[in-house]
């Protein structure tokens, strides 16, 4: 079935039109629907059974293209059970919208003032709303879920969010300590969703159990920001509840601090921590990914800056949480780190009060976008001329060139690193969330051969799981080599002359040593903390209604900036990302290594086409750190005829 899925799709847009309005009118589906299924309801059972099955796999399988493709069969097989509110096709549909952030359309389907026999179809509704930020309303569908049954503790859970979005912190204590004394392990501290929770298997502290209430305050407003700018895209909505949640973890900090036992066990540990400081914990939400760690370096440059007041960093790293361990050792050196289990028990739910994400920060203008913050504070470093922080050490140096001589590089050849990130590390479906900042590497062969022919060799990095490459002279598949390792990825991260990326986790990291990059198909909703010794080229939006491509100015403008977090949120609004062609990525490669061996100088911030870039970026000048774009990239949208369109239409 879904082989042919993607030839489908047109067919099923070109008559997605006519099929909502024939599932608006019950009397057509009636006359149209009913007598099929009564005629062959052996049939139509059977046909349910399997889409309702379908549906709940790819609920499992976090698969939200297919999900929300057969949910759509269902409603419109069984439109009619959907119209009468037939028990499990509605709660199966309702939930499949609410997973798939349809919200409109879930919003469209509610009668008002209706609610559904069913607590589980009441609590997604109210979890759909809630996600919406129609919080009055998902309050009424929500307390309605918790009278038909009232010892469901995420039902209590999502009321007590609501009540801390609307400022009710008595309404929601009391919530958040009765979900807590139904399923004491929910009490686990809200971390960025990449943090890969395992609240079955937490064991939480007295101490924390008995201040459940207030702690989940702060978590859930955390959670609940996070929900709308990182899935739906809404910054400006979700900085404001992040703002909601940095004033109240300061409210409650007051007069906290780590009890006199644990700060000695850190004094013991490390040399870096003084007493006499606060302390600032940085839960394991840090290290699960590795362009985590990318924002690690970033935190640390802001910390050196004197952006965030001076304190013990504290880094809680649980071995089974870590990805790679060589890219923590690098830090062992700049804060105190924590890998002992049982300490980290202990001060993981501390971080109510004392803990950083890297969604959100206070900046000298009040809340800001944490990404945003890192971006500004690169720029300094690099103007200010500072070092990288990372650094490989001797003994890691020798074993990486010993691998070097494995892979087939002699002794003094310089190589090129090279990601272009594919879906299969997430185990990502075609159209899946971050199917966007996905690339097709054969765009890169022709650069890949400009590389060999200058004498230098390829190292593709990356991880096992991705597509091997054809047989190609002097490049080296190193994901699928036996020399594959932790300590290896970061010595080639410090090592390449330059690496070839996108963005990724890896070249988040990479950065980090300082290495030069060129980065291609650029895209995100994140602000860029790229170093000065970068180049990049962005993906371009197509608008299929306007049929034209937009400029960086539309492009990284709230509210379309915001929604570049899904896949989804982009084909929505009418739009389609078009990567950088064959061409332009060797035109780009071709100038980086021109740069590299002197023969061409950095681009002068006078040049023409440079000055029209300036003015895209001129609401948001930190969005790309202190990157520059690749005259490649310039020449081309200046002959698209969409380099400062913005100014132009302006002017006009």
């Amino acid at each position: 079935m879904y082989r042919h899925r993607d030839a489908f799709f047109p067919m099923y847009r070109a008559g997605s039109g006519l099929l909502w309005r024939l599932q608006q009118s019950p009397l057509v589906w009636r006359h149209l629907s009913s007598p099929l299924l009564l005629a062959l309801p052996g049939i139509a059972f059977l046909v349910h059974k399997t889409l309702v099955t379908a549906i709940i796999m790819h609920m499992v399988a976090r698969e939200n293209a297919r999900l929300l493709f057969t949910a759509r069969i269902l409603n419109l097989l069984f439109r009619p059970f959907v119209l009468s509110r037939e028990p499990v096709t509605t709660r199966i549909y309702f939930q499949a919208l609410v997973r798939c952030n349809e919200l409109e359309r879930l919003i469209w389907e509610l009668r008002a003032g209706e609610t559904l026999p069913s607590s589980e179809a009441n609590k997604h509704i109210g979890r759909g709303l809630l996600r919406a930020n129609h919080i009055d309303r998902a309050a009424y569908y929500l307390n309605v879920a918790r009278q038909q049954h009232p010892h469901d503790w995420q039902t209590l859970r999502l009321i007590g969010r609501c009540a801390s979005l609307q400022g009710d912190y008595i309404l929601a204590r009391h919530c958040f300590k009765q979900s807590v004394a139904l399923y004491p392990a929910s009490v686990m501290a809200h971390q960025n969703y990449a943090a890969r929770y395992d609240m079955d298997a937490y064991q939480p502290q007295p101490w924390e159990l008995s201040e459940a209430g207030s702690l989940l305050i702060c978590d859930t407003l955390c959670q609940h920001a996070e929900e709308l700018a990182t899935m739906q895209g809404k910054f400006k909505e979700g900085l404001a509840v992040y703002a909601q949640w940095l004033a109240y973890q300061a409210q409650i900090a007051v007069g906290k601090s780590l009890p006199a036992a644990l700060q000695k066990t850190l004094a013991d540990l490390s040399p870096r921590f003084n007493p006499n400081l606060p302390t600032r914990i940085l839960p394991y939400e840090w290290v699960t990914q590795i362009g985590h760690f990318g924002s690690l370096d970033a935190y640390l440059k802001r910390t050196m800056l004197g952006e965030v007041p001076p304190a013990n960093h504290v880094l809680l790293a649980p071995k089974k949480k870590v990805c790679n361990q060589a890219a923590l050792a690098c830090f062992d050196d700049l804060l105190t780190v924590v890998r002992d289990e049982a300490l980290i028990d202990q001060l993981f739910p501390y971080q109510r009060y004392f803990g950083e994400c890297f969604r959100a920060t206070n900046g000298p203008n009040g809340p800001e976008d944490w990404t945003r913050a890192a971006a500004r504070a690169q720029i300094q470093w690099d103007h200010e001329q500072r070092a990288p922080l990372l650094t490989i050490n001797a003994q890691n140096d020798a074993r990486g060139r010993d691998a070097l001589r494995q892979l087939g590089l002699p002794d003094g050849a310089w190589f090129v690193g090279l990601h272009v990130r594919e879906g299969g590390f997430y185990k990502e479906s075609k159209g899946a969330t971050n199917d966007y900042r996905n690339a097709n590497i054969e765009d890169c062969y022709d650069a890949i051969r400009e590389i060999t022919a200058r004498g230098g060799y390829v190292i593709r990095l990356g991880d096992p799981s991705m597509r091997k490459l054809p047989p190609m002279e002097r490049v080296i598949d190193y994901p699928h080599s036996a020399c594959k390792s932790d300590a290896m990825d970061m010595f080639l991260f410090a090592n390449a002359r330059f690496i070839i990326g996108t963005t990724s986790g890896l070249t988040s990291m990479a950065q980090a040593f300082g290495t030069p990059m060129l980065l291609i198909n650029a895209i995100s909703n994140d602000w860029q903390f790229w170093h000065a010794n970068t180049a990049f080229m962005l993906k371009r939006l197509w608008s299929r209604l306007e049929k034209r491509y937009l400029s960086i100015h539309e492009t990284f403008s709230q509210p379309l900036h915001g929604t570049l977090i899904q896949s989804h949120l982009i084909e929505r609004l009418g739009y389609e990302p078009h990567p950088n062609t064959p061409d332009e990525i060797t035109q780009a490669v071709r100038e980086k290594l021109d740069r590299i061996e002197g023969r061409q100088p950095r681009i002068d911030p006078t040049h023409p086409l440079m000055q029209r870039y300036a003015e895209e970026i001129a609401h948001e000048p930190w969005m790309f750190g202190a990157a520059v774009p690749a005259l490649a990239f310039l020449e081309k949208e200046d002959a698209l005829g969409i380099l400062a369109a913005h100014t132009a239409k302006v002017a006009s």
